[in-house]
């Protein structure tokens, strides 16, 4: 199996990467000046100071999103790789293994941003707004959930998201390493919280028991449109090993869409009109790539961004916006502080991908294997008379297929 083959969804993290920070950096920055600072307790930029060039001719914000394109491939991705990491490992030793794999490269692009935001304020002579008990449950992915704090960053979300499909996932490994069409019950379940929500929605539980149920088919219910986009994904994985015909990944691709966006239709989902159009756009990108693999050619400057797309959207949220910020408070032309902000975090990203990320892939996997403890066979389960995917020897050093994350910045759930 050549290494083309699963390459495809590799290079696409590069240009996903680029589609949010640029959406980032260009246009939710600039366009809605007080969303993004606030968070970090900043004033916004007055009006006097003028938007990149570019902002008001990439990011209209009414038919389409960058950042929102960015999120859906990075959703899709992760989809189709997924099941493959669920042929290594058993459920508990998948979630341990994605847990090392993601956690420490958020944790530390959020410190990182953190401190350059304490550094603005120390220089401003100002108190520093966060308590450390905030920041430390913030720099936990997935605290959130458990520990309702205020947001940070805009990104953390996207995270978030990818722990409960990791979760979802794990419930259903067998039938996803396996091939089995059984796994869609998945989301389709999902699909059935989001029609109990839009019945119920104005019902209040009257008992404990009644409440406890009711919160598991809201969170279900909340996050169900995005997680059932997530396995179209999936969908392309049963056809990639020999699961689903053509015809059939057709029809999964269109009724999963279609459930996705039914399920955003029915329930308050934050999805706007744009953002599911840049889903959409982003699932023809996706489908388009996959069909024509074999041009996916293995090419430095997509490897280099694959590599570090994932520190890159750990990082450069907040510290983009503190230099953004701050360069254009001081009088610096737009457009040169996006350079700037972009050239810093993308070195700041290599970095982290080089002292963070790297170890912990290793660690992931040894982790995950013991717990799982079983061989690893080279060839994974396809149907029968389907061509064998091997993972070792795909050529996506130094991530291999199984550990393409899918981890995508945001501003605000559905874009970003």
């Amino acid at each position: 199996m050549s290494a083309g083959r699963v390459e495809f969804a590799n290079a696409l993290r590069g240009p996903a990467a680029l589609a949010v920070v640029a959406s980032h950096f260009l246009g939710t920055f600039w366009l809605d000046r007080a969303g993004t600072v606030g968070p970090l307790k900043l004033a916004p930029l007055p009006a006097s100071i003028e938007n990149p060039y570019l902002a008001p001719w990439l990011f209209p914000h009414v038919a389409f999103n960058w950042g929102a394109f960015g999120v859906g491939l990075f959703f899709l991705i992760s989809g189709f790789v997924i099941p493959f990491s669920l042929q290594r490992y058993n459920p508990l030793g998948f979630l341990v293994a994605r847990a090392v794999r993601i956690l420490p490269v958020y944790a530390a692009g959020f410190l990182i941003g953190v401190a350059s935001l304490g550094l603005l304020f120390a220089a401003r002579g100002e108190q520093f707004p966060f308590s450390p008990w905030h920041v430390a449950t913030h720099a936990v992915a997935g605290l959130r959930a458990i520990i309702p704090v205020d947001r940070i960053d805009g990104v953390v979300w996207t995270i978030e998201m990818e722990i409960r499909f990791y979760v979802v996932c794990a419930i259903v490994a067998g039938l996803l390493a396996r091939g089995r069409i059984l796994a869609f019950a998945a989301p389709l379940f999902l699909f059935g919280t989001c029609i109990v929500m839009a019945l119920l929605g104005n019902v209040g539980p009257s008992s404990l028991l009644a409440r406890g149920a009711w919160k598991f088919v809201t969170v279900a219910a909340l996050n169900g449109p995005f997680l059932m986009f997530m396995f179209i994904g999936v969908a392309v994985n049963f056809h990639f090993r020999g699961f689903l015909t053509r015809r059939a990944l057709a029809a999964m691709v269109v009724g999963l869409f279609g459930l996705f966006l039914a399920g955003a239709a029915i329930t308050p989902s934050t999805l706007t009109l744009t953002s599911r159009v840049s889903y959409a756009v982003a699932l023809a990108v996706f489908l388009l790539a996959y069909r024509f693999q074999g041009a996916w050619a293995t090419r430095r400057p997509l490897q280099f961004l694959a590599a570090v797309s994932y520190p890159l959207y750990a990082v450069h949220a907040i510290v983009g916006y503190v230099i953004l910020w701050t360069l254009a408070r001081v009088g610096f032309p737009a457009g040169a502080g996006v350079i700037i902000a972009f050239g810093v975090t993308l070195l700041l990203s290599w970095v982290l991908h080089r002292l963070i990320e790297m170890p912990s892939q290793t660690m992931a996997q040894l982790v995950g294997l013991t717990l799982s403890a079983k061989a690893v066979a080279p060839e994974v389960s396809t149907r029968p008379g389907a061509a064998a995917v091997f993972l070792e020897p795909v050529a996506i050093s130094p991530v291999e297929a199984s550990d393409i994350l899918a981890t995508p910045p945001g501003v605000a759930q559905g874009g970003a």
